[in-house]
């Protein structure tokens, strides 16, 4: 379990903060950054992909923290790559990935936790996320349910 943890703070937090900074946050446009980091955030997806091929959670056949600790950033990846190549078959490109993100959405406890998160964003309202340079921002601004 905690190789996985390890993954997520080490791997997926920095790597999907990055995309989503460069994306919308950074006062300069920088295309070789974006493109860097989103080519990170599919790498993510892929190692997540490949470790779910024979088994419905990373440990094993029930959902853990392990599991639960990639939500957040992975309702993100609409927002920060929607340009991106790889977000046209993302779903048939990473099954197992898709499978056991859009499982961790069906839970009683993370519909409840999102429900919360979009009310506080809603009460919060559009400044809490500032953008630079124009740039529109949908990162964190509503929930990404999946297909």
């Amino acid at each position: 379990m905690k190789q996985w943890l390890y993954f997520q703070m080490s791997g997926q937090g920095p790597y999907y903060g990055q995309a989503a900074w460069f994306t919308y946050r950074h006062t300069e446009f920088l295309p070789s950054a974006i493109d860097r980091y989103r080519q990170e955030v599919q790498r993510v997806i892929g190692v997540l992909d490949a470790a779910l091929t024979h088994r419905p959670y990373l440990i094993g056949e029930r959902c853990t923290i392990a599991d639960l600790a990639f939500i957040t950033w992975d309702l993100m990846v609409p927002g920060i790559c929607e340009e991106a190549d790889f977000m046209a078959t993302l779903s048939e490109d990473f099954p197992h990935w898709t499978a056991w993100h859009n499982r961790l959405l069906e839970r009683p406890a993370v519909k409840r936790a999102l429900k919360k998160k979009q009310e506080a964003l809603d009460q919060a309202g559009t400044g809490v996320i500032p953008t630079a340079l124009g740039r529109s921002s949908t990162v964190g601004s509503s929930i990404y349910i999946g297909n």
